[in-house]
C-alpha cells in the first residue's frame, strides 16, 4: 500500500492535537537523544521544510513499502501541521519524527496509529520474518504523550 492509497475501512486523517510545546525546542530534545544513543552522523538537506528532507535527498528508506517519496512527504507535512512533527533522523530504513503535540488519548490515538500503519506497515507486521507486533489498538496505546515516531521498513 502507498501513502494515500489507503483501505476502505481507513477512519481518515487524525484530528490535530491542540497546544503543546514548540516543535522546535522537541525536534532538538529528540535528536540529541538519538544522537547519545546511535551516534549519527549530521546530514544538511537543501529543503524548504523538514518533511520534504527525505525527497529532496533521495532517501531510499521506504523502498520495501512504497518508491512514492512525495506521498510520504505529503504525510510528514501534514503529520507537521497537525502534530507539530518534526523530521529528527533518517537511516537506511528507519524514519524519527520529534512529536510536539503527540495524541492524548486513546480514541486520538487510534486514529494516528491507523495512519501510522498505512504509512509503515511493518511497524505492526515486520516485514523480514520477525512475529507480528502489537495489534494496531496496544500500538495505539503507546502512541499517547509519545514525543518521537519511530518508522522501520526493512
Amino acid at each position: 500500500m502507498t501513502p494515500g492509497a489507503m483501505p476502505a475501512d481507513f477512519p481518515g486523517p487524525a484530528r490535530p492535537v491542540g497546544r503543546g510545546r514548540p516543535p522546535e525546542v522537541v525536534a532538538d530534545e529528540c535528536a540529541l537523544v538519538l544522537a547519545v544513543w546511535r551516534r549519527p552522523w549530521l546530514g544538511l538537506v537543501a529543503a524548504s521544510r523538514g518533511a520534504d528532507a527525505p525527497a529532496v535527498c533521495g532517501w531510499p528508506g521506504a523502498q520495501r513499502h512504497t518508491r512514492d517519496l512525495p506521498g510520504l512527504c505529503a504525510v510528514l507535512r501534514s503529520w507537521e501541521e497537525r502534530f507539530g512533527a518534526r523530521v529528527v533522523g533518517l537511516g537506511h530504513d528507519s524514519l524519527d519524527v520529534a512529536v510536539a503535540r503527540p495524541p492524548t488519548t486513546p480514541s486520538a490515538a487510534l486514529a494516528v496509529a491507523a495512519e501510522h500503519y498505512a504509512f509503515c506497515p511493518g511497524n505492526l507486521h515486520p516485514l523480514d520474518g520477525r512475529p507480528a507486533g502489537p495489534d494496531l489498538k496496544c500500538y495505539a496505546l503507546d502512541l499517547i504523550h509519545r514525543r518521537r515516531w519511530h518508522f522501520w521498513w526493512d
